[in-house]
């Protein structure tokens, strides 16, 4: 999902945990508001790819991982999220009409996001 109101990255714990990355024992979570609400989240160290089939993008970069949270029905998930830390790389197109989302790259790369 892309989430133009998120200052970082996220990725949930099921996804986490489907590409094998150790999620237990993380430390030193902190608060995140957003539109939810707040919660609990623990910012580690990523690279992030970004693939089109035949052009790549990586970038170093911490992202989040949401702690568990408790709802009346058990345990809800907040989903994985491409964040302003990533979209602010690129120049995104959205096409209402085709129902498409491109992100185009700068062929001169940084690793310093554009200025906001």
């Amino acid at each position: 999902m892309v989430d133009t109101g998120a200052d970082t990255t996220v990725l949930s714990r099921s996804d986490a945990e489907s590409i094998g990355a150790k999620i237990d024992g993380l430390d030193d979570p902190h608060d995140v508001g957003g539109i939810g609400g707040t919660m609990r989240m623990y910012s580690v160290p990523a690279a992030v790819c970004l693939s089109d089939g035949s052009n790549e993008r990586s970038f170093d970069i911490p992202i989040g991982i949401p702690d568990k949270i408790k709802d009346s029905a058990g345990y809800a998930e907040m989903p994985s999220l491409l964040g302003r830390d990533v979209i602010n790389r690129s120049v995104m197109i959205y096409d209402s009409l085709r129902r498409k989302l491109e992100f185009v790259f700068p062929l001169q790369f940084s690793e310093t996001p554009f200025p906001t």
